[in-house]
């Protein structure tokens, strides 16, 4: 009677949990990567992990990822100004 229910809640919970490297995959091909910044890193992660959460795809969620770290890199820049 609750497999179905158990079944929804197991995938609703497991469904953020293969977000690791592939969000950071998005430094050029064949060239020295740029250093990342640790923190913002995470920030970006947790972005994508609630856009998941919430249902946007995988291209959403790149997206969102790419914008919440550009965003996160600018803001440390002009605060340390």
């Amino acid at each position: 009677m609750f497999r179905p229910y158990v079944t929804i809640m197991l995938f609703a919970l497991l469904s953020g949990c293969s977000l690791g490297p592939a969000f950071v995959a998005g430094e050029p091909e064949g060239g020295v990567a740029a250093p990342r910044d640790a923190y913002c890193v995470s920030v970006a992660r947790q972005r994508a992990q609630d856009a998941a959460y919430n249902g946007y795809g995988d291209d959403m969620q790149k997206r969102i990822y790419a914008r919440s770290y550009a965003d996160c890199v600018v803001g440390k820049e002009e605060s340390a100004r």
